[in-house]
């Protein structure tokens, strides 16, 4: 009977904890449906600042797009952000650029919000700071429609 008990007792608080595990998000949870579409285009931004693939950098954005900028410390359009990159790869001022800590939160099914810590390594400085990315799936592809700091 005391050994009957005792398997008992194990069982109960095994499944316990199972259900406790996943009605609270275990360890591991699962990544919601588009979270690695997401991350794959900010991953996709970050290579091509690092590789001056201007083309594809700008692919990333929504024509609309408003884009944060550390050389103007603002917000410009998708055109203006173009010049500011154009003019940083032709100088060579930017040697590489990362992203690190990725969370991807969705507001419903087409918007997206990504906040990330970015590190860059100029030939003056080595700055690095929370990037908030904010995406909308358009004609079935994420696009970045904002960028700001955090």
């Amino acid at each position: 009977m005391t050994m009957l008990r005792n398997v008992m007792r194990v069982f109960l608080s095994t499944g316990l904890v199972a259900i406790l595990l996943g009605t609270f998000g275990g360890p591991v949870a699962a990544q919601s449906p588009g979270t690695e579409e997401v991350k794959t285009v900010i991953e996709t931004m970050v290579r091509s600042v690092n590789k001056d693939a201007l083309d594809t950098l700008m692919a990333q954005f929504a024509a609309d797009a408003k884009i944060y900028t550390r050389v103007l410390r603002s917000q410009v359009s998708k055109d203006k952000y173009r010049e500011v990159m154009t003019d940083v790869f032709s100088k060579g001022d930017l040697i590489s650029a990362e992203i690190r800590d990725m969370q991807v939160t969705f507001g419903d099914p087409s918007h997206a919000t990504v906040l990330g810590t970015v590190y860059l390594v100029t030939r003056t400085s080595r700055p690095s700071g929370r990037v908030e990315y904010k995406l909308e799936k358009r004609d079935g592809r994420w696009l970045i429609v904002e960028t700001n700091t955090k």
